[in-house]
């Protein structure tokens, strides 16, 4: 099985400036004030195998692996703090970023996984 998210718009929801100035529509109240932003596509993976044993094919064993592909990309950007995003942000994240600045950090919420099974059709 593969699914795929073709990209797609989002905004963060910043109601203030870059200067930290409060933005707010012409009644006062208010309102986001950043451009519309594109996150990237995103896919993830799954593969079902089994075998079915025995004279009369009632042993079912098998393995299937949830992101089979091993896909760990985040779909959209997140404020870095120089060493990554929370939660996953630190001196051992591995990221070194400008801080306060939007990234693509590379983490698993779904790291590939292997489920062995096995059963008796009745």
């Amino acid at each position: 099985m593969l699914v795929y998210s073709t990209e797609y718009f989002y905004n963060i929801g910043n109601t203030f400036d870059v200067n930290g100035n409060p933005c707010v529509n012409a009644a006062g109240a208010p309102q986001i004030c950043q451009n519309e932003l594109i996150a990237g596509a995103n896919w993830w993976t799954k593969l079902v195998a089994y075998e079915e044993l025995g004279p009369s094919r009632n042993v079912i064993v098998g393995l299937r692996i949830d992101n089979f592909l091993d896909n760990n990309n985040d779909v959209a950007p997140c404020l870095s703090d120089g060493t990554g995003c929370f939660p996953f942000n630190g001196p051992q994240s591995g990221v070194i970023s400008q801080p306060n600045t939007y990234i693509f950090q590379n983490y698993s919420q779904g790291p590939r996984t292997f489920f062995f099974f096995a059963g008796v059709k009745i």
